[in-house]
């Protein structure tokens, strides 16, 4: 059993860590992009670089915030009495964590695509279809953020 203190930690830093990534996934998603989109701003060009820019300081508690979320879902799991294994549909919670384990791993994946396809953009190696597709990442992972929010809502719900 691990100590109310140990969980409170734990659960804080999982939560914590999950809004610092949802959260600059949503900013980019509902702020950052229409801003730039629709900006009456004068030239492409510089509008795609403060987009650059201000991507690129919100990515960089991406990373750390994905670490975390990741070694303290685990660590929730393994702690709780409603976790029968991964891969167990044994109960609600187990079933809501699987797919919640699914979501993110997708989310992570995404991001990495689309980090790959930003990289050849600000090289100038793309194409504006791959600019449209970068915007097109950003509101999947931010519809699967909330998702997995809310699932983490349900599990809290069921354990």
């Amino acid at each position: 059993m691990i100590s109310p203190v140990l969980h409170a930690i734990i659960s804080g830093l999982h939560d914590l860590a999950a809004v610092i990534w949802v959260g600059a996934i949503l900013v980019n998603a509902l702020v950052l992009t229409p801003t730039f989109k629709g900006s009456p701003m004068e030239g492409m060009e510089l509008r795609r670089k403060l987009m650059m820019r201000a991507q690129r300081r919100l990515s960089f508690l991406v990373p750390p915030s994905i670490v975390v979320v990741v070694v303290t879902g685990i660590l929730e799991a393994r702690f709780s009495p409603a976790f029968h294994g991964l891969l167990s549909f044994a109960n609600a919670y187990s079933t809501i964590l699987l797919v919640k384990v699914i979501l993110t791993a997708v989310m992570i994946i995404t991001m990495i695509a689309r980090q790959m396809i930003m990289k050849r953009i600000r090289s100038g190696k793309a194409s504006k279809e791959a600019e449209k597709l970068t915007v097109k990442l950003v509101y999947f992972n931010a519809v699967l953020g909330v998702i997995v929010i809310l699932l983490s809502g349900a599990l809290s719900a069921v354990a």
